[in-house]
């Protein structure tokens, strides 16, 4: 029986095993390009010619970075819709902790492949 409201009646939007399907989509997905934006720069290392070769890779993978960050972001707004509350604030603590230690990986990833690129040059010269 559908209400007034156009919901079933049911708890969320979703019932049983299709509630949290979308989360697992979302965590799946930003673990993927969390590990690209860290892969990105390492397998760069070695295809890069010149300092503007280097500045795509740099930038795919800041922009890989980025879209797992909103990807954490669109697993957020999906809870509060659900009113899975205390879900949330079971996750929340380690979805800061995974997102700093994400943004610090990048910029070290690439922080080493620049050094790396550098040396490589100065030693050209």
């Amino acid at each position: 029986m559908v209400g007034a409201d156009g919901s079933n009646g049911k708890d969320g939007i979703f019932c049983g095993k299709e509630k949290m399907q979308m989360s697992v989509y979302y965590n799946i997905g930003s673990i993927l390009l969390g590990l690209a934006a860290w892969w990105i720069p390492y397998a760069a290392r070695g295809k890069v010619r010149n300092f503007g070769g280097l500045s795509k890779y740099v930038f795919l993978s800041f922009c890989c970075c980025v879209a797992a960050l909103f990807l954490q972001f669109l697993e957020i707004r999906y809870r509060v819709q659900i009113r899975d509350f205390a879900g949330l604030m079971d996750t929340i603590g380690a979805i800061v902790v995974a997102a700093v230690v994400l943004i610090m990986g990048t910029f070290g990833m690439n922080g080493v492949v620049y050094l790396y690129v550098r040396e490589k040059f100065e030693a050209v010269r």
